[in-house]
């Protein structure tokens, strides 16, 4: 364990916090903002949902990634690398005019997707072990608490100012914690050797792209179109490469032999299946922001889209820490059903 001497514990625990929620809202003021943004750089609804997507891409290639890098590398300049990368993006996507320049700051802030898993790792270095339980908690509540500050700061903001500040108010958050971070967080060499598998990140990469690209496509072409059915091949290809990639590596970017056991298995289906529900802050504000002529919108403003998402991020924000003494009281399992229920 490395107790940080500059700060303390307990401040290099501030900076984690303050990196986790300044990214996390910065992720979730767009979705309510996402109807205005879409008429302001005139992109069709399949596009802009790239905005959120795009993140999402970024976030599950990376993350691995970074956890990866956490394992062999010094955990600080990870830390640094992953914030100083999300700053960029977050720079380039304030500054951009089109939709293209919009997708590639997004895809940059994806990165930042990894600061979780990453801040645990740290966590586990620094902090004292009768903490360490909480300070995880801590992490992921505010990472739930930061998602409903968001949904309520973008109404706001886009309502006396352009849409480019949903970016610039978390840049200026997160360039601090950069600073902050160089300050206060103690080096947390890693425990063991080894290296990162850059070709199964790249297969995985490419793969998940095609296949997203496909569906998206899918409006425009058909679903029985030959470019969407030559996407989803290419996809299925990639991601059969990848497989085979992962089972050969000694030391794979996804270790799919953890997938034998049923504990670990039943976990990825159901973050999986979960995950489809992420779609409501893609289509809540759509429908929200669109005319009653339209047959299925509020005609509401980007404020109440906000204030619709808020419930989400509270209770997220109020069950995160409850999960750990939840589970030694009744248990990882019965967990595990209250939350899918």
């Amino acid at each position: 364990m490395t107790i940080a001497p500059r700060g303390g514990h307990r401040l290099t625990l501030a900076v984690l916090v303050a990196a986790t929620f300044g990214y996390q809202a910065l992720e979730s003021m767009l979705a309510p903002a996402l109807p205005l943004i879409r008429q302001v750089v005139g992109a069709s609804t399949p596009v802009i949902a790239w905005v959120l997507t795009s993140v999402l891409l970024a976030g599950a290639v990376s993350t691995p990634v970074v956890s990866r890098l956490a394992d062999t590398k010094d955990k600080r300049g990870v830390l640094l690398g992953v914030l100083l990368v999300v700053c960029a993006g977050t720079l380039v996507s304030a500054l951009a005019t089109s939709v293209v320049g919009l997708l590639v700051g997004q895809l940059l802030q994806g990165v930042g997707l990894g600061l979780v898993p990453l801040s645990v790792g740290i966590i586990r270095d620094t902090q004292p072990l009768e903490r360490m339980r909480w300070a995880n908690g801590l992490i992921i509540g505010i990472a739930a608490l930061s998602t409903a500050v968001g949904l309520v700061s973008a109404g706001l903001i886009v309502g006396r100012m352009p849409y480019t500040w949903l970016f610039w108010f978390p840049f200026g958050v997160l360039a601090a914690t950069v600073v902050c971070a160089w300050f206060v967080v103690p080096p947390c060499p890693p425990r063991v050797a080894g290296r990162v598998d850059w070709p199964g990140g790249v297969l995985l990469a490419l793969g998940l792209a095609m296949m997203l690209i496909a569906i998206t496509q899918t409006t425009a072409w058909g679903w029985l179109s030959g470019g969407v059915l030559g996407l989803v091949t290419v996809s299925v290809l990639l991601m059969a490469a990848f497989v085979t990639v992962e089972l050969r590596t000694a030391e794979p970017l996804v270790d799919l032999r953890q997938l034998r056991a049923p504990a670990v298995l039943l976990v990825c289906a159901v973050w999986f299946v979960g995950g489809f529900g992420g779609f409501v802050f893609l289509l809540l504000p759509l429908v929200v922001h669109a005319p009653v002529s339209a047959g299925h919108g509020l005609a509401d403003s980007v404020s109440l889209s906000g204030l619709y998402l808020v419930p989400l991020g509270l209770v997220g924000a109020l069950s995160a820490p409850l999960t750990g003494p939840f589970e030694r009281r009744i248990g990882t399992r019965v967990v595990m059903v209250m939350g899918t229920g």
